[in-house]
């Protein structure tokens, strides 16, 4: 009795897991009708397992039509919900890596023109400092012509490096929370969006079909128990049958 226990919770615990994250998903793809298709998702998936153990308890007594006709709808559920599940993680996964996503390209992007204008700044600088001591009038004529270009590169330059430090800080944040993904995708040796959809389909192909096995097994497991105690039942010796048996040896004698 306590497998049989732990059997129904498991199954259970497996089902609404499954349930949760595939009407999640499914809201987010129809977000217009939230609480719709929250309402219909919960109903589908009673029903799939309701059907999955209808299709076990009365599998002889149905007919073939409606056996054909529920096995394929348990399989679409499942596919469904499979579906579901896939939605929800890889939407928790680009929520992650969006930033990093961004915060990646914009650190190049200020690295670049970071780069290019402490270049331009030091062919500038080179340049004035090219020119003889004695040449005072070319040095400030040259030094002129630069004075608007310092004006708008100087404050650009901290503000470039400010917002660098801020976006590899974010960077590294961000890293710490897809760090796992980052790792599995390095030692499997792919991109991290291949390592991330393999791994969702492992998932997916383990989630929902075992909380429905486990249903199917967990009616097993509830109808051998019945079995074996009706064969008790049955094998045990009423108070009746101890008297008669007493007297026929009495008489017997």
């Amino acid at each position: 009795m306590p497998f049989i226990v732990v059997l129904v919770l498991a199954a259970l615990a497996l089902a609404a897991s499954a349930a949760f994250f595939s009407v999640y998903g499914l809201a987010q793809v129809f977000a217009g009708a939230f609480v719709s298709v929250v309402i219909m998702g919960i109903s589908l998936e009673a029903g799939k397992l309701v059907a999955a153990s209808f299709l076990y308890r009365f599998w002889t007594k149905i007919t073939m039509g409606l056996k054909v006709y529920l096995m394929a709808a348990v399989l679409v559920l499942m596919c469904i919900t499979s579906m579901g599940i896939s939605g929800y993680l890889t939407s928790a996964y680009q929520t992650d890596t969006v930033g990093l996503r961004d915060a990646s390209s914009k650190l190049t992007s200020y690295t670049e023109e970071l780069d290019r204008l402490v270049a331009r700044k030091a062919d500038m600088d080179h340049q004035i400092s090219q020119l003889p001591p004695q040449y005072v009038a070319a040095r400030q004529k040259l030094m002129k012509s630069f004075q608007s270009e310092y004006k708008t590169m100087n404050p650009r330059i901290e503000f470039l490096q400010g917002e660098k430090s801020k976006l590899q800080e974010q960077k590294i944040t961000t890293e710490a929370k897809v760090g796992p993904i980052i790792f599995i995708s390095r030692v499997l040796g792919s991109e991290t969006d291949d390592a991330i959809f393999w791994l969702v389909i492992l998932i997916v192909c383990v989630f929902d079909p075992l909380a429905v096995a486990l249903t199917i097994a967990a009616n097993i497991a509830i109808a051998d128990r019945k079995t074996q105690k009706a064969q008790l039942i049955t094998t045990e010796p009423t108070a009746t049958d101890s008297t008669a048996t007493f007297d026929n040896v009495i008489n017997a004698a």
